[in-house]
C-alpha cells in the first residue's frame, strides 16, 4: 500500500503550510507566486494561510499510482512521442519533461536525439501544425 496509501485511511488533508516559516525568503516567494495580494506580514492572513492551504490525501495516493503504473507502462509505447513543458510551469518539476525523454527509447526517428532540434519525415505537416498551434498559444498569452 506505501505511506501514502497508510496515510489516506487515518488523516483526510496534508496541510504543507501549517508549520511553515513565513519568514523565509524561499516560502514567501512560493506563497506570493500563487497569491500575489496576499499579506504575508499580516498574522490573520497566514494563519488563514495555514488552515485552508490543504491537499486532499487521497489524491495524493491516487496520483503517486498513476505515476507508478505510467513508469512501468512507459517503455510499451511506440509511437512517435512529442513532449513539451512549460518552462514557468509551477507544477511540474522542470526536470520532468527530460526524464520522459530518457525513458523512452530511440525506436523511432522522432525520439532519438537529433529529432529534438528539428522533426523530418512524414509526419512533419502534423508536428509543424502542433508547434504553430503551441506558438499561437504562447503570443497570445505572452503579448
Amino acid at each position: 500500500m506505501g505511506a501514502t496509501g497508510l496515510l489516506r485511511q487515518v488523516m483526510t488533508w496534508y496541510y504543507p503550510l501549517a508549520k511553515a516559516n513565513f519568514a523565509d525568503p524561499a516560502v514567501r516567494t512560493a506563497v506570493l507566486d500563487r497569491a500575489p495580494a496576499a499579506d504575508l506580514d499580516d498574522p490573520t492572513v497566514v494563519a488563514q494561510i495555514r488552515r485552508e492551504a490543504k491537499v486532499p490525501v487521497g489524491s495524493l495516493y491516487e496520483m503517486v499510482r498513476l505515476q507508478q503504473a505510467a513508469r512501468r507502462d512507459l517503455r510499451r509505447v511506440s509511437a512517435p512521442a512529442l513532449i513539451m513543458q512549460g518552462r514557468n510551469d509551477q507544477t511540474v518539476d522542470p526536470r520532468s519533461a527530460a526524464e520522459l525523454a530518457a525513458c523512452l527509447d530511440a525506436s523511432t526517428p522522432f525520439r532519438r536525439p537529433a529529432a529534438a532540434a528539428r522533426i523530418r519525415g512524414r509526419n512533419w505537416a502534423i508536428y509543424n501544425s502542433i508547434l504553430k498551434t503551441v506558438a499561437g498559444i504562447v503570443h497570445v498569452q505572452g503579448g
